[in-house]
C-alpha cells in the first residue's frame, strides 16, 4: 500500500526516503505500518490516491493550527471556529506518519522495543487507529491478558481484534496490571495527572507505565501542553512513579519555528 501511496505524492516519497536514511531507521516500523494500513484501507474501501488526499488535508489543517499558535499562543480548542477531525482522517494521519515523520517513526519503534519486554497482564488506554493495539496483539502475549479502553473505537478495530476491548472511559482497576501503555494520550486529556493517578493505582508493585508527552503540538483535539518536562516528572513522583527511561523526540516536521517535541517515558511504580 505505501508503495502505491508514494507514487501519487512526490513530497511524501521524499520524506519517506529521509526516514529510511536515518541511523535509527527501523524497517519493522515500515513493514508493519504498510501491512496494517493495507488492511485498514481495504476495510474502508480507500484507494491510495484517497489516502494521499486525506493525509495532505490533515497536514494543511495542522499547519494552519501551528500558524495560529505562533500568533496567539492558543491551541485550536481555545479558538472560535475550530472544527474536529473525523475519525477516518485522523486514523490515516496516524497510519501514514510513521513512515514520513521522524517523531511518529521513533515512537512506534520504541513501542516495538517495549513490547518485546512485556509479559503478564497488559492495559492499553487510547486505541486510536488500532495500530498500536495490533502490534501488541501480534506479539507472543496471551490475548486474554490484554485489555484496551477508548471512548470511541472504530469499526475496523471492532471487527478485526480479538483482544478485550471496552468502549468506555477507563476509571481504574486497583492492582491489576503488570504493564500499561498510554501512548500519545495524555495531551488529549483535560487532567492528565488524574489519569496518571489511576494508572498508579491500577499497576502492581514494580509495574511499568509506558507513556509520552507532547510539547507545543496544537492539534485539534489536544487539550494539554506539557511545556516543562521536569514539572511533569515531579508530578509523576507524587503518584509513586520513578523515571526508568526518558527520550526527547523532536517534532518540527511541519513548522521549524516552533520547538515541538514528544518525550517517551518508561515509568516504574515503586
Amino acid at each position: 500500500m505505501l508503495t502505491e501511496i508514494f507514487q501519487f505524492d512526490r513530497r511524501l516519497r521524499i520524506e519517506s526516503k529521509k526516514i529510511q536514511a536515518l541511523d535509527d531507521y527501523n524497517e519493522d516500523v515500515f513493514r508493519k505500518t504498510d501491512n496494517y494500513l493495507d488492511q485498514y484501507a481495504n476495510f474502508y474501501s480507500l484507494s491510495p490516491s484517497a489516502i494521499v488526499d486525506i493525509y495532505n488535508q490533515f497536514v494543511i489543517e495542522y499547519s494552519n493550527d501551528l500558524k495560529n499558535f505562533l500568533k496567539t499562543g492558543c491551541y485550536p480548542y481555545q479558538l472560535e471556529g475550530s472544527k474536529a477531525v473525523d475519525r477516518i482522517s485522523y486514523d490515516i494521519a496516524l497510519l501514514v506518519s510513521p513512515t514520513v515523520t521522524y517523531h511518529r517513526h521513533k515512537i512506534i519503534s520504541n513501542l516495538l522495543s517495549a513490547i518485546n519486554e512485556v509479559q503478564g497482564k497488559v492495559l492499553v488506554v487510547g486505541i486510536g487507529s488500532g495500530f498500536e493495539l495490533n502490534l501488541l496483539g501480534r506479539s507472543n502475549l496471551n490475548h486474554n491478558n490484554i485489555y484496551a479502553y477508548d471512548l470511541v473505537v472504530n469499526d475496523f478495530v471492532k471487527n478485526k481484534s480479538n483482544i478485550n476491548i471496552y468502549e468506555t472511559e477507563f476509571k481504574g482497576n486497583i492492582g491489576s496490571f503488570d504493564y500499561i501503555f498510554a501512548i500519545e494520550l495524555l495531551e488529549h486529556l483535560v487532567n492528565p495527572f488524574q489519569f496518571l493517578s489511576l494508572c498508579s493505582q491500577s499497576l502492581l508493585s514494580n509495574g511499568i507505565l509506558f507513556t509520552t508527552t507532547a510539547k507545543n503540538i496544537p492539534q485539534q483535539d489536544h487539550l494539554f501542553n506539557f511545556t516543562e518536562d521536569h514539572e511533569f516528572e515531579r508530578n509523576t513522583e507524587l503518584f509513586n512513579f520513578k523515571v526508568m527511561n526518558k527520550e526527547v523526540i523532536p517534532n518540527s516536521h511541519v513548522n521549524k519555528n516552533i520547538k515541538a517535541e514528544n518525550i517517551w517515558y518508561k515509568l516504574q511504580k515503586i
